[in-house]
């Protein structure tokens, strides 16, 4: 609050001190009156010329509010009566009003400390309260809701009747009803409401038995919207593949079974497996229970079962699945579908030995950022190979696609998987160069590439130094052996047999002391056998060299070289492929390469 009283105009007497000290009594008096914390001012003037003012402030920290402080500042000069100011500038005051005596003016108040303190702490009371309100409120809301979510999750799996938070409860849904129809069919693409044909009551398809299925299930009010998609998915596949002539399928299709206790096969090693556990040994017990509360489908482990018929794509809806194994069933038909790259938790897919396979690898697999392995062996597949397979540099180490139907270049993204150990992609009909970027799989432990109709000069793959397995057999590759193949320390197996290379046999060969077999048969080398593979001989490493089918090899074979492999215990065996001539040395005898069991030979320049 800031008031301010004005006085009248002085009347100066002659005397300068004088003057002072009847302005600063004026002025006393005047503001006597006033409330605390207020400003009072005083102008004095003579002959019409503004020549001091004077001011005062009541201060409020003092008690009782009566002390007063005031200053009186020259603003103007006088000659007459003596009064001047260093600063001749003459201020704008306001002009002086006569003040009532007997004006109703406020009286200063005793400053009293406890009532601001009386008032901070009500204050602060105030916003306890609100705080306390308000977490009252948060618990009310939290609480409830936690304690739902732990109930849920300790009792879904177990009596298969209860749902997931996240998806619609259908606790009263009656499947005779029409609307509740209609419910399902929204769930369900496009397509596959097609093939169920709802208002066709005498549909064979697989996917409307699956549907008739589904609506006769006297559990189905309790299914969340995921296990209802799940159930259906699971029963069209079992329909389309001829569940019933499955070699087992106990429990497929049972309605008092929950669908994670149907019929899985055991791993190559003998291991139990469970739909869904990603473990292996698990059974549906408390601890599947924890490890997967709203059973959902994590694996398709049918291996070796007589799956036979359709492979449907409704199988694709089962989108938390880990791992998708459907090896050795011949007669199973089909293709992959697009809708695969839904399957973003996929890791493991396994499809070999399923001859009647046909169609092509959907580019969707480029979605999968999770997969580590896929096998689309012994098929009918056909196409080129993605290359949306290198956006999969994460988590992707071993690529078997071989023994196909497919054509096309090899994608030079495939150079970007760093983390790649195996890439075999033999007995196809791919073509063109190796990529260069092929350079850069420096984890690679196996290239095979063997059996196609790829062309251009010999990978330099000299960087790779964990590569143990190099085929690249039957093509028609060109150029010589370069000598950075020395580099290669790991390599074990090194197999270039029936191409067109020319040139000689690489003497840095005899730095590769792992190296077991060597295979360069029906190529143009020409020149002498190094006398560095003998050293390889001697040392037990190397049992198998096959040399035939180079016309222009000339020399003596080193006498090392004659008996290795005959001792079949050190035989190396590649369970993968088939390696032609087996352990020992193989050659033609011819009047410029002799040795061994050849008759002596004669070549140019003697000997």
């Amino acid at each position: 609050m800031d008031n301010t009283k004005s006085a009248n105009t002085a009347s100066v007497p002659q005397e300068p001190n004088l003057v002072m000290e009847q302005m600063q009594s004026a002025f006393h008096a005047m503001i006597e009156p006033l409330p605390v914390d207020c400003d009072a001012s005083v102008a004095v003037s003579h002959n019409g010329m503004a020549l001091a003012r004077a001011s005062s402030r009541r201060p409020r920290s003092v008690p009782g509010a009566h002390a007063v402080v005031a200053t009186v500042v020259v603003t103007g000069e006088d000659p007459e009566i003596g009064i001047t100011s260093p600063d001749p500038a003459s201020p704008n005051l306001a002009e002086a009003r006569p003040v009532d005596e007997e004006a109703n003016l406020p009286e200063a108040e005793v400053y009293d400390p406890s009532r601001r303190r009386d008032s901070r702490k009500e204050n602060l009371m105030f916003t306890c309260k609100v705080m306390a309100l308000g977490i009252l409120v948060l618990l009310a809301i939290t609480v409830p809701t936690v304690l739902l979510r732990r109930t849920h999750d300790s009792t879904e799996y177990k009596d298969a009747s209860s749902t997931d938070t996240t998806t619609t409860t259908n606790t009263n849904m009656d499947p005779t009803q029409p609307s509740v129809v209609d419910q399902i069919l929204s769930l369900l693409p496009v397509e596959s409401v097609k093939a169920i044909d709802p208002a066709n009551s005498g549909s064979t398809t697989a996917q409307s038995k699956a549907f008739k299925w589904l609506l006769g299930d006297p559990s189905l009010g309790t299914y969340s919207n995921k296990r209802i998609i799940q159930r259906f998915a699971l029963a069209t596949f079992y329909h389309s593949t001829e569940g019933p002539r499955w070699f087992r399928n106990d429990n497929w299709l049972n309605y008092s079974s929950h669908e994670c206790n149907w019929y899985m096969s055991h791993d190559l090693a003998g291991n139990e497996q469970n739909a869904c556990c990603r473990q292996r040994r698990y059974t549906c017990g408390e601890n599947l229970t924890i490890h997967n509360p709203q059973g959902l489908y994590e694996k398709i482990y049918l291996r070796n079962n007589n799956v036979n018929g359709e492979l449907p794509p409704e199988l694709f809806l089962l989108t938390s699945m880990d791992a998708l194994v459907l090896s050795e069933c011949p007669e199973l038909r089909g293709s992959l579908a697009s809708t695969i790259g839904n399957m973003e938790n996929l890791r493991f897919v396994d499809l070999r030995k399923n001859k009647l396979l046909s169609g092509s690898i959907p580019t969707e697999v480029g979605l999968l950022t999770n997969l580590v392995q896929i096998n689309i062996i012994y098929t009918r597949v056909t196409g080129s190979i993605p290359s949306e397979l290198g956006l999969l540099s994460s988590n992707l180490t071993k690529i078997f696609i071989d023994s196909n139907m497919m054509s096309g270049a090899i994608p030079s993204e495939i150079g970007r998987l760093t983390n790649l150990q195996y890439l075999q992609l033999f007995g196809q009909s791919l073509k063109g160069e190796v990529p260069t970027e092929f350079g850069m799989l420096t984890s690679l432990t196996r290239l095979a590439l063997s059996d196609n109709r790829l062309t251009g000069p010999l990978p330099s793959l000299g960087a790779l130094s964990d590569l143990t397995d190099l085929h690249l057999d039957g093509n028609s590759f060109t150029g010589t052996i370069s000598s950075s193949v020395g580099l290669m320390f790991g390599l074990k197996s090194f197999v270039l047999g029936d191409n067109l290379i020319t040139g000689t046999l690489a003497s840095e060969i005899g730095l590769l002391f792992n190296l077991q077999i060597l295979s360069v048969e029906k190529n143009n080398i020409g020149g002498s056998i190094p006398q560095e593979l003998s050293l390889l001989a001697n040392n037990g490493s190397l049992v198998s060299l096959s040399v035939a089918g180079n016309v222009n090899l000339l020399g003596t074979i080193p006498q090392a070289m004659c008996s290795m492999g005959t001792n079949s215990t050190t035989c190396p065996q590649i369970e993968w492929r088939v390696i032609s001539g087996g352990c020992g040395l193989t050659f033609d005898c011819t009047n410029l390469l002799c040795g061994c069991s050849c008759p002596v030979c004669s070549w140019p320049n003697g000997q």
